[in-house]
């Protein structure tokens, strides 16, 4: 299949590919040109998708997938070694769609789901992942595994005494080494790619920012600095959403998105309204108009992600005028 084939043309009419992804399997649906289910391996993928592209009689295809962890791997990969736009979907959004036009499932059925989702919503093409932030993001999440382990054990030595707190202790001092072990590889991850380092200093230069909160916001979110201060809230699930029905008026609530970007951030904005002028003036004015504390500090994240955006953009734009003059 040649690349050109299958871009994105305005009059072109698009052919979405739903695929159900399993550890073993592939259940695809193709709308008019049928369903098949496949082994999840590239060789697999790559064989379906090149069938799919000689059908489509000159569609230019886009496969959409839901977001499951490593398995969607093979044919994420192969849909960008052919140059097939490729989105990786909310799992959740996908979800309450469904619970509107089906009552089976099956992965079938799933597959189709997804594909009818698609066609619905037209999403984005999901950005091709560079192997650099690749290895940061594999890194980060293990990090953060031994992380939530770590606090897990010191909140049970806070009421665990004597005997039974020995191999606690033992554990706790065991991943708190790893943790530093990874520490250093998160830093040589990201030394080690001129892009990265330079994205990651650039964003780490934000007051409240530190270097590996600076690290998971290259990691988690490849797009900052192309975005704009409203896509970039709304793709971290920062952007806040009005609940209302007639005469009752909800109060807005944030959700959705990129729950580890949103979770990378608290600290950050934590530590941004006790040292950093701009943040604490929005947190202090925030809360005499009487909001609740979380809801000023979501504000505050927001605010905060919009800085980086803005830096990531300055920083984008610095090298392509440097690519410019060579």
């Amino acid at each position: 299949m040649k690349t050109e084939k299958v871009a994105h043309t305005k009059n072109a009419e698009v052919l979405y590919v739903g695929i159900d992804v399993s550890k073993g399997a592939l259940d695809i649906d193709a709308g008019d040109l049928g369903a098949r289910k496949v082994a999840n391996t590239p060789a697999e993928a790559r064989k379906a998708l090149e069938a799919i592209g000689a059908e489509a009689r000159g569609r230019p295809l886009h496969v959409c997938l839901e977001s499951t962890g490593p398995y969607v791997g093979a044919p994420v990969a192969e849909c960008q070694a052919l140059g097939v736009p490729c989105s990786v979907l909310n799992p959740c959004k996908v979800k309450c769609f469904a619970t509107s036009v089906v009552e089976a499932k099956t992965d079938a059925i799933d597959a189709s789901v997804i594909r009818r989702y698609a066609e619905a919503k037209r999403p984005e093409p999901t950005p091709p992942t560079r192997k650099a932030l690749a290895r940061l993001d594999w890194l980060l999440l293990a990090r953060e595994s031994i992380m939530k382990s770590v606090v897990a054990t010191r909140c049970v030595l806070e009421t665990v005494k004597g005997e039974a707190a020995k191999p606690l202790e033992k554990a706790l001092a065991y991943n708190e080494r790893r943790i530093a072990e990874y520490d250093g590889l998160i830093a040589e991850a990201v030394l080690a790619d001129a892009d990265t380092a330079g994205l990651v200093g650039a964003l780490s230069g934000v007051e409240g920012v530190g270097t590996l909160t600076a690290a998971k916001i290259a990691a988690w979110m490849p797009e900052i600095g192309t975005l704009g201060r409203r896509k970039a809230a709304a793709l971290a699930g920062l952007a806040p959403h009005t609940r209302e029905s007639g005469a009752w008026k909800g109060r807005s609530f944030i959700g959705g998105g990129r729950k580890p970007v949103r979770d990378a951030l608290f600290m950050p904005a934590t530590v941004a309204i006790r040292f950093n002028p701009e943040m604490k003036r929005l947190h202090a004015r925030l809360m005499a108009r009487g909001k609740p504390y979380k809801v000023a500090l979501a504000a505050v994240m927001r605010r905060l992600l919009c800085r980086l955006d803005s830096v990531a953009r300055d920083y984008r734009a610095k090298g392509n005028e440097k690519e410019a003059a060579t």
